[in-house]
């Protein structure tokens, strides 16, 4: 994913820094679309696998909660 996302923004360089008078209508739809890139690639590669990764710690301590009271011993009575 990494390789593919970089070439792509790579390939969309000379269009971005052209000069010539045709190309200039389409250097903002192709910052759009290689800033856009980068910006998806870093939420899918970075952002995305730690929400993921918060989301399952969660439902482990709530399983962990849960367990922990069903497992928990009886308290001892004091002598008489």
């Amino acid at each position: 994913m990494l390789l593919s996302s970089s070439t792509t923004f790579v390939g969309l360089l000379p269009m971005m820094f052209a000069t010539s008078p045709q190309a200039q209508t389409l250097v903002p739809l192709v910052v759009a679309v290689g800033f856009g890139l980068l910006a998806s690639t870093v939420l899918v590669v970075l952002v995305l696998p730690a929400a993921i990764a918060i989301f399952f710690d969660f439902i482990d301590i709530e399983t962990w909660l849960a367990n922990r009271e069903q497992a928990r011993p009886p308290e001892p009575r004091p002598a008489k």
